[in-house]
């Protein structure tokens, strides 16, 4: 407004200066017309030369010129004077605008945040789409963990019902995701850890690692926070996240250090050794599960034996620690993940 303010002052007086230029301009255009007009009349009874009258018409036609430029000048001036004053209502009307934004402006969060990077100052200019600031909801936060897609489709065909209703779409409806149990440790911090529950899975997969990606989210994390022995589930933290589910059968489970290229060793009733095959469902961590080939309450070898023979004789010994750290595992590492 005050640039346009200032244009409009300085039109005014170049209008000014340039009538008054005008004005000189044609007094001497007058002065060079009565010259050329005496010339005339002596150059027609031969007391001037030609050239001096040429040199006359040039002088006088040089003043027309100067006067028609000046003229030229104040008759652009009205319509440089309009487009400021155009200008200048544009600007009065963005003005008013910008006044009417400025005091409608208010930022009203639905929950508490706690602030994060402010990208702005006071008394800055903000343009429409810039970045304001980044805030965490104190809510809730939620963890993307990436997991294998074998792994996803073991955890979630255990909590899938049998039959699906025609029509169904929604993962809600094929899938109950309240029977998954979510647990999340800090990396680095035995000890520090917070309950979760699978929200979602979200669509499509990571394209790096072509993963599934499951999101875990974990109500008030700022609750109960005692920082440093317990700090509040944050931005940027690099946790494990610890997914497990029922399982909708019974299932044989022994240690994958047992299984020698597809094949266990049992004891038999004389306590002999036994080769035979088995089919396995699939190994997690140093699980195995197996499908076919081995009965409840049969033993097992666990032991690295060298040399292997088929029906030697051994000395077993029941190993109850082994036992109990794989019934341990066997229901607490069903999926495990980190994930920052």
């Amino acid at each position: 407004m005050a640039i346009l303010a200032g244009e409009l002052a300085q039109l005014e007086a170049e209008e000014a200066n340039t009538r008054r230029l005008l004005d000189l301009e044609r007094q001497a255009l007058d002065l060079a017309e009565r010259e050329l007009s005496r010339i005339e009349r002596l150059a027609a009874s031969g007391s001037v030369s030609t050239s001096q009258r040429d040199a006359q018409r040039r002088s006088t036609l040089g003043q027309h010129q100067a006067v028609t430029s000046l003229e030229n000048t104040l008759a652009l001036l009205p319509t440089r004077r309009d487009i400021l004053g155009a200008q200048r209502e544009r600007a009065s009307v963005r003005l008013a605008e910008a006044h009417r934004d400025r005091a409608d402006t208010r930022f009203v969060a639905p929950y508490d945040l706690r602030l994060g990077e402010v990208d702005v100052e006071l008394h800055q200019f903000v343009g429409v789409g810039q970045r304001l600031f980044e805030a965490d909801s104190l809510a809730a936060a939620e963890v993307e963990a990436r997991l294998p897609f074998s792994m996803v489709h073991r955890l979630l065909g255990s909590v899938a019902p049998a039959e699906l209703k025609p029509g169904t779409l929604h993962l809600s409806e094929r899938i109950d995701l309240d029977l998954i149990n979510a647990d999340l440790e800090l990396v680095g911090a035995p000890g520090v850890g917070w309950e979760g529950r699978v929200v979602r899975v979200a669509s499509g997969l990571d394209p790096a690692t072509r993963a599934v990606r499951v999101v875990v989210r974990v109500e008030q994390p700022w609750r109960d926070a005692r920082p440093p022995d317990r700090p509040p589930l944050q931005r940027g933290m690099y946790v494990r996240v610890r997914l497990s589910a029922p399982s909708s059968e019974l299932r044989l489970v022994v240690p994958a250090s047992a299984l020698h290229q597809g094949e266990l060793y049992p004891v038999d009733g004389q306590d002999r050794l036994v080769r035979r095959p088995v089919s396995v469902a699939f190994q997690q961590g140093e699980l195995a599960v197996i499908e076919a080939g081995l009965a409840p309450g049969e033993r097992v070898v666990v032991d690295d034996l060298q040399p292997v023979i088929e029906g030697m004789a051994l000395s077993v010994r029941r190993d109850e620690a082994t036992e109990a750290r794989l019934a341990g595992r066997a229901r607490g590492d069903a999926v495990s993940e980190e994930q920052p």
